[in-house]
C-alpha cells in the first residue's frame, strides 16, 4: 500500500511541477532550434554522468564534484559566446528558459528511464522494481507531453489566460513533494524497525550456536593463551647453508613426507626451545572444552580472531614434535601428539564460524599427513596406539551445518546494522571512504530493497543449510547448481552470503581424509596384535573397526589394496573415478584419488599389482 500511495504522490508531483514549467514556458518566444538544444543537451550530459560513473566506478561524491565542475565550465563558455552576439539578458533569459526545460521536462523522464534500464539490463538479481519505475516513466512522458501540447494550443489560439497559474500549480507540486517525503520516510521508519527485529533474530540464532561457557579450570582456550605467549617462533636465521630460512620451514611442516628432516638439528633446536609452550599445548588438548570469550552476537566481519592463527601454528608444532619423536623411537609420545592435534583440530570447530571450521579441517589434514608419515615409518605396539583408539572423530559434515547456521546469524547481524551509516558496515560495502554515496544510498535500500534482500537470504541460507544436512555425495549436483545461481541473488545478500559450495567440498574431503586415517589407526592395531597387515577390510570388522566406512565422494565403502611392505586405503575423489589408489596432486584436488598408506613406502607406486603381505616384525 505505502509503494503505491508513493507512485502516486510521485507521478502527481512531478506532473504539477511539469504543468507549472511548461504554463511558464507557454508565455515565452523561444524558437525550435533552441527548443531541441536545450532539451537534447542535458540530457545526454546526464546519461554521459551516469554511464562514467557506472563504467569506471567512480565514487559519487566525486564525481558529483567533477560534473559541477564541468557544468559550471560550459555554462559560463555558452554564456559568454552567446553574449557577444545577442547580448548578455537574452542569453541569461534563454539560458533560465533551458534550466526550467530541464528541471521539469528532462530530469524526471530520464532519471525514471536511467532507473527502469538499470534495474533491467545492469543489474543481475532478481526484482520487482522494473514495472514500478517503467509504469511510472510512460505515465510521466505521455501525461507531460499532452500537458505540454495543451498549453501550447492555447498559446496559438490567443488565449494565454487559459493558462492555469503557475504560482498555484508550483505549490500544488510541493504539496505532493512533501506528501511523498513523509510517505517516504515512514517507509523508512518502519524498516529501521523491522531491521532491530533482524538484529534480535540474529542475536538468538547466534547465542543458540555458540559454545556454552565453561569454568576456567575446563576451558582450553585459557592454556592456549598462554601457549601462545610462550611461542617461539623464530625457527632459522635467514640464510642456511645457501637454503632460505622459509623454504627449510616449509620443510618441517610437510608433517608428511617420507623424508622429514627430524634430524635437523635446527628443528631439534627449534623444539628445544617451544619446550614450554608444547608442554601447555598437551594440556590444553587434553581438555574436552574450550570457550573463547567473544560477543557471538556481533557480525563475523566485526569479530577479531587472532586464534585461529595460532591455533594452526600450534599444530605445527605438535606436528613437528610428533615426527621428531617417532624418529626418535618415541612412538607412543609421537601418537599422542597426533591425537593432540586432533583434539585442537575439535577445539577449532567448536566456533560456529565457517572460517574456524575450515582451520580445523586444515588442522586435523596436518595430522592426518603426520599420522600417514608416521605408520609408513614405524611399526607400533597396541599400547602406542591407544590414545589414537580411544579418541572420537570430529564430525567435519556435521560442523559445516553448524558454522552454516552461525553464518546466517551473522548475515542477519551485517542487515540490522543497515539501519544507521556504520563505519565497518561502510567498509565492508567498499564505500567507507564515500560519505556522500552512503548517506543518499542507505534509505533508498532500506525502503526498496532492504525487504527483498532479507527473503533472499533466507532462502539462500535455508538452502545451504537444507543441502548441509544430506550427504555430500546426494546433494553434489544441487550444490553445483546453487554456486550457479549464486550471480542472480539480490544487493546486499550477494555481499554477504558466501558461496558455500567450497566449504562443503572442503568437509566432505576432511571427512574421507578423517575415515582413512580411522582406518589406518585400524590395521596398525591389526599389525600389531597378529604381526601382518589385513587382506581385506573385512578382516577389520568388528574387533578393529565397528564398520567400513564410506565414501564421502560416492556414498560406496571406502576401499583398499595392498602395496609391497603395507595397505593403501583410499577413497575415489572429487572426479569419481577409481584411479587405483593413485594420490592426488597437493595443488590438484580434481583427480586421483583420496589415499591414506600404512607400513608401505610412501614413494611406493599406488598402482602396484596386489601381492601377498608378508609378515613385518612389530616393533613392540
Amino acid at each position: 500500500m505505502g509503494f503505491a500511495l508513493m507512485w502516486v504522490e510521485a507521478l502527481c508531483a512531478a506532473l504539477l511541477c511539469a504543468a507549472a514549467g511548461g504554463s511558464w514556458l507557454g508565455t515565452q518566444k523561444i524558437s525550435a532550434r533552441v527548443s531541441a538544444a536545450i532539451l537534447l543537451l542535458p540530457a545526454i550530459g546526464f546519461a554521459a554522468f551516469l554511464y562514467f560513473l557506472l563504467l569506471f566506478d567512480v565514487k559519487l561524491s566525486d564525481a558529483l564534484s567533477a560534473a559541477a565542475m564541468a557544468t559550471t565550465v560550459v555554462c559560463v563558455a555558452t554564456v559568454a559566446a552567446m553574449a557577444r552576439r545577442k547580448g548578455l539578458l537574452r542569453v541569461l533569459t534563454e539560458v533560465a528558459v533551458a534550466v526550467v526545460l530541464f528541471v521539469v521536462f528532462v530530469l524526471p523522464l530520464l532519471a525514471g528511464a536511467t532507473v527502469t534500464i538499470f534495474l533491467k539490463y545492469v543489474t543481475d538479481f532478481t526484482n520487482y522494481w522494473f514495472a514500478y519505475t517503467l509504469s511510472w516513466t510512460l505515465g510521466y512522458a505521455v501525461t507531460a507531453i499532452f500537458v505540454t501540447r495543451h498549453f501550447h494550443r492555447s498559446v496559438r489560439a490567443g488565449n494565454p489566460r487559459a493558462l492555469p497559474s503557475v504560482a498555484m500549480l508550483l505549490t500544488a507540486s510541493g504539496a505532493g513533494f512533501v506528501l511523498l517525503l513523509g510517505t517516504f520516510g515512514n517507509l523508512d521508519a518502519s524498516a529501521k524497525l523491522k531491521l532491530e527485529n533482524v538484529r534480535m533474530e540474529g542475536a538468538a540464532q547466534a547465542l543458540s550456536v555458540a559454545p556454552a561457557r565453561i569454568p576456567d579450570r575446563d576451558n582450553a582456550a585459557l592454556l592456549y593463551q598462554k601457549a601462545f605467549e610462550a611461542f617461539d617462533m623464530v625457527a632459522v636465521k635467514p640464510m642456511v647453508h645457501g637454503t632460505s630460512s622459509q623454504y627449510k620451514q616449509t620443510n618441517w611442516y610437510d608433517l608428511g613426507a617420507a623424508d622429514y628432516p627430524a634430524g635437523d638439528p635446527q628443528l631439534r633446536d627449534y623444539l628445544e626451545r617451544n619446550k614450554p609452550a608444547l608442554a601447555i599445548l598437551r594440556r590444553a588438548t587434553a581438555l574436552a572444552d574450550c570457550y573463547f570469550h567473544r560477543d557471538y552476537c556481533q557480525p563475523l566481519y566485526a569479530m577479531p580472531l587472532p586464534e585461529l592463527t595460532k591455533l594452526r601454528q600450534a599444530s605445527r608444532l605438535l606436528g613437528a614434535s610428533a615426527r621428531c619423536r617417532a624418529a626418535a623411537g618415541n612412538i607412543k609420545g609421537a601418537l599422542e601428539d597426533i591425537a593432540a592435534i586432533r583434539n585442537l583440530a575439535r577445539h577449532a570447530c567448536d566456533e560456529p564460524f565457517l572460517i574456524s571450521t575450515l582451520v580445523g579441517i586444515a588442522i586435523d589434514s596436518m595430522a592426518t599427513g603426520a599420522l600417514e608419515g608416521i605408520l609408513c615409518s614405524t611399526r607400533p605396539a597396541t599400547a602406542d596406539l591407544a590414545a589414537l583408539r580411544a579418541q572420537e572423530r570430529v564430525s567435519f559434515p556435521r560442523a559445516i551445518q553448524r558454522s552454516f547456521r552461525g553464518e546466517e546469524a551473522s548475515g542477519l547481524a551485517v542487515f540490522a546494522l543497515l539501519g544507521s551509516s556504520d563505519g565497518n558496515l561502510l567498509e565492508m560495502l567498499g564505500v567507507g571512504e564515500d560519505p556522500v554515496g552512503i548517506t543518499l544510498a542507505l534509505p533508498f535500500i532500506r525502503v526498496f530493497l532492504l525487504e527483498d534482500d532479507i527473503a533472499a537470504y533466507r532462502t539462500v541460507l535455508g538452502n545451504y543449510k537444507a543441502l548441509a544436512a544430506l550427504p555430500f555425495h546426494e546433494a553434489r549436483e544441487r550444490w553445483k547448481g546453487m554456486e550457479s545461481s549464486h550471480s542472480q541473488l539480490s544487493f546486499i545478500t550477494k555481499l554477504i552470503a558466501p558461496v558455500l559450495i567450497r566449504a562443503a567440498e572442503s568437509g566432505a574431503r576432511g571427512e574421507v581424509m578423517s575415515r582413512l586415517a580411522e582406518l589406518g589407526v585400524a590395521a596398525a592395531a591389526f599389525h600389531a596384535l597378529k604381526g601382518h597387515y589385513p587382506g581385506t577390510l573385512e578382516e577389520l570388522v568388528p574387533d578393529f573397526i565397528s564398520h567400513i566406512p564410506i565414501d564421502s565422494y560416492n556414498g560406496q565403502p571406502l576401499r583398499m589394496k595392498t602395496s609391497r611392505e603395507g595397505v593403501i586405503f583410499y577413497g575415489v575423489g572429487a572426479d569419481l573415478k577409481d584411479d587405483g589408489g593413485t594420490p592426488f596432486k597437493n595443488d590438484d584436488w580434481a583427480t586421483g584419488d583420496a589415499t591414506f598408506r600404512v607400513g608401505s613406502r610412501m614413494q611406493d607406486n599406488a598402482n602396484v599389482p596386489p601381492t601377498g603381505v608378508e609378515p613385518i616384525p612389530s616393533n613392540k
